[in-house]
């Protein structure tokens, strides 16, 4: 009953399959080398087709493809010519723990390592999953968080003796010239990110597959103008409910629109506008629009 992309779809067709359902009771923690195996780690009733796992970085986006999503999207038999859409978005938990490579250059986290396993995953889904379009979604500020959850009651909820508690995210939590420093080189990653994953698209819309696009959506997610209810009370750091439910929208809503309002930022509000589809509208597959 969320406003989500999967049931925006289904208002135009019903029998449109894959997003998640209910709750899960545990988190499915992948984050680097710690990743659970098997269904410890992803939970099939519940997810669907959702590959997303607790604390993924990018060199974890080959592991949800590979070993979850196009094994499930095999197991349904879903037919080749049946189009398929994915949202990808990955890079927060990147900023959040390897910012130092911004400086550095190299290794995982570096910008090269991000636009290596970008391109190694949106190849295994060219191989393995006829007829799709991928959203590729830009980086935002994540940084942001600091000056949102600084001192604020609200993300007391689980610790009550600790009033800042953005503890997911390390380079965005110290104050002084340490966090700073760590927070500038979160927004060095992030133009370096999103430099590549347009690179990234760029050459997947000059190649014009004519089972397989890329599309673009600018960078959208305003944080830093954000009420501190858009995060969840209990870590701070995911997006509330409501947060959820007005990036979807504004995602949706971007996906056929204009090139000037398809980088707008999404604006705060409780009760997000949905746009209905048009005969005439076209999602662009060979252009950055």
């Amino acid at each position: 009953g969320a406003l989500t992309i999967p049931n925006f779809i289904k208002h135009y067709n019903p029998a449109a399959t894959g997003g998640s359902k209910g709750s899960n009771g545990f988190p499915e923690i992948c984050f680097g080398f710690i990743c659970l195996p098997g269904s410890l780690g992803w939970n099939e009733s519940v997810d669907q087709l959702n590959s997303a796992q607790t604390g993924a970085l990018a060199s974890n986006l080959p592991h949800q493809v590979n070993d979850y999503l196009i094994p499930q999207v095999k197991k349904r038999r879903i037919p080749s010519e049946k189009f398929k859409y994915i949202n990808l978005q990955i890079g927060s938990n990147d900023l959040c723990w390897l910012c130092a490579q911004a400086s550095i250059g190299i290794g995982p986290g570096s910008a090269d390592d991000f636009e290596d396993n970008i391109r190694e995953t949106l190849e295994a889904l060219r191989a393995a999953i006829p007829n799709t379009l991928v959203n590729l979604l830009a980086v935002f500020k994540v940084s942001d968080i600091f000056e949102l959850t600084l001192n604020q009651p609200y993300c007391s909820k689980l610790l009550p003796i600790v009033p800042h508690k953005n503890l997911e995210c390390a380079c965005s939590l110290l104050g002084g010239k340490i966090g700073e420093a760590t927070r500038d080189q979160m927004d060095q990653l992030t133009n370096q990110y999103n430099e590549r994953l347009l690179k990234i698209v760029k050459e997947y819309q000059t190649a014009r597959y004519p089972g397989f696009a890329v599309v673009w959506q600018p960078p959208v997610v305003a944080l830093g103008s954000y009420p501190i209810e858009a995060l969840s009370d209990v870590d701070c750091f995911h997006p509330s409910l409501k947060a959820h439910e007005l990036l979807a929208s504004g995602i949706w809503n971007r996906m056929v629109a204009a090139k000037e309002d398809k980088g707008v930022a999404v604006t705060w509000t409780t009760t997000p506008t949905i746009r209905c589809l048009q005969e005439s509208d076209r999602i662009l597959t060979n252009t950055l629009l």
